[in-house]
């Protein structure tokens, strides 16, 4: 997982750094797929740790250790997607 939001986070600076020239298109699907994959991933994996109070799946001590280290990383890359769209449509 960790390196499917490295990759997300390199895409969108890819996509980033062409911003107003003819690749921005193809490096915006790149990142834009790259993204989910990553969320995708992730909630996969809090899917298999089942319910935080450990009802189902793993014990729900683990899910929560998930949600504190890598919800952050998910709001931010979904943040980051969503300032890079409005970029592209100021230009």
């Amino acid at each position: 997982m960790r390196c499917q939001f490295a990759e997300a986070r390199d895409d969108i600076d890819a996509a980033n750094d062409e911003i107003g020239t003819v690749y921005f298109n193809e490096e915006f699907e790149m990142a834009e797929s790259s993204v989910q994959a990553a969320l995708d991933a992730y909630a996969a994996l809090l899917a298999k740790l089942g319910t935080a109070d450990g009802s189902s799946g793993m014990p729900g001590g683990q899910r929560g250790a998930v949600q504190r280290a890598h919800g952050l990383k998910v709001e931010q890359l979904k943040g980051e997607l969503q300032m890079l769209r409005d970029k592209a449509l100021e230009d």
